[in-house]
């Protein structure tokens, strides 16, 4: 339904993560696996959806609780396994939890910078992988949403793509004045949504306000999809059954050999009772 409202392509299909401490992080802990092969498509995908692959690029969500930062770390994390490097941009500034990619609350980052108290290279901080350097949104800002200064933003975009190939922003949900002060400034916006979650009036709520300042939006990712609708979800194929999960995987053969181990046991066992 949300596709129909929205009318705009579909871009991913994220199975549930269930519970995955640092969902984040998916693409990083479990490269091999359809959840983070999902993530490398929709990086494709977000290649070809424009006439020139995006550099800049913003995900949005109509309301909080979506996963727009799940997919938001993991598309930066198949990005640098792509071998590009990436920045991956916390621009959330009212969210109670700040710095979630970095699990330090009281790191300075996006808030300082705009506030003037920093330089961005200054809070910048390169994670595990060298080619990932995160901007955490720093001590949340007091006061009103309307914060994010749409000039300083556009400065600090250009200083970072000086040093990287790609800018990833995890944005705020579309009810802060901030998502929309993002969403013109960059140059290309995906929208996530939630399954079974996203309330059709409020995605279409969020494309009119997209539309009205001209956003480059390139198109949506259905987020957590239940793994029983994973197979096939909204007509689309999604993960191949033949495929499966790496630690499951393990877990079976493990099984199997050990019920062949006992099963050569028990017949080995049987051959001496018949010889004797």
């Amino acid at each position: 339904d949300i596709k129909r409202v929205l009318n705009l392509p579909v871009l991913g299909f994220i199975a549930d993560m269930g519970k995955e401490k640092e969902t984040w992080a998916y693409a990083a802990n479990h490269p091999r696996t359809p959840v983070s092969e999902a993530f490398r498509s929709l990086y494709v995908r977000l290649q070809l959806a424009a006439k020139t692959p995006p550099k800049l690029i913003l995900l949005a969500s109509p309301e909080a609780a979506e996963g727009k930062t799940t997919v938001a770390g993991n598309l930066a994390l198949v990005i640098a396994q792509a071998g590009e490097k990436v920045a991956l941009v916390e621009a959330d500034l009212h969210r109670t939890e700040n710095n979630l990619f970095m699990d330090a609350p009281n790191t300075p980052g996006l808030s300082e910078v705009i506030s003037g108290k920093k330089d961005v290279f200054d809070v910048l901080t390169t994670w595990k992988d060298e080619r990932i350097v995160l901007l955490p949104a720093g001590n949340a800002m007091e006061g009103v949403p309307g914060n994010i200064n749409p000039h300083i933003m556009t400065s600090l975009f250009e200083s970072l793509e000086t040093t990287v190939d790609k800018i990833i922003i995890d944005g705020p949900p579309f009810f802060m004045a901030d998502a929309i002060t993002l969403a013109p400034l960059v140059e290309a916006v995906i929208i996530v949504i939630r399954s079974g979650h996203t309330r059709e009036d409020v995605a279409r709520a969020m494309l009119e306000q997209l539309q009205m300042v001209e956003a480059p939006v390139l198109g949506v990712v259905f987020n957590r999809i239940p793994h029983k609708a994973a197979v096939s979800f909204g007509g689309y194929h999604v993960y191949s059954p033949r495929y499966a999960h790496e630690e499951k995987s393990k877990k079976a053969a493990n099984k199997n050999e050990e019920e062949v181990i006992e099963a050569i046991r028990w017949v080995g066992n049987a051959s001496e009772k018949t010889e004797k």
